[in-house]
């Protein structure tokens, strides 16, 4: 293999490796978009008086600790969904209790 073609070689790795690692960022900000939504959805529909049961209140509140740790592990920041999830962790606390009349 002469000089230029190893060049070209690693020229063509280095590009290979600069567009997975941008199709990760895009996966990951869609990943963390789509979380974002659920979480936002689930507290509008609470809010506009849907009726939900407790898994469901779990399950949004499991996707928001996986949201938050994704966020952390990538030195990422909230600042979007920290009002709805306060929202959503009271009304759990008022259908664990039984005080939520539909």
């Amino acid at each position: 293999m002469t000089e230029s073609s190893h060049l070209r070689s690693k020229r063509h790795c280095s590009k290979i490796a600069d567009a997975i690692d941008a199709m990760q960022k895009e996966a990951l900000d869609e990943k963390i978009e789509r979380m974002r939504w659920q979480i936002l959805d689930f507290s509008n529909s609470v809010a506009n008086g849907k009726k939900c049961h407790i898994e469901q209140y779990e399950n949004v509140i499991k996707t928001y600790d996986k949201y938050e740790k994704i966020l952390q592990d990538h030195d990422m920041t909230n600042g979007v969904v920290e009002q709805s999830m306060e929202f959503i962790r009271e009304k759990y606390q008022e259908v664990l209790h039984g005080e939520r009349r539909e």
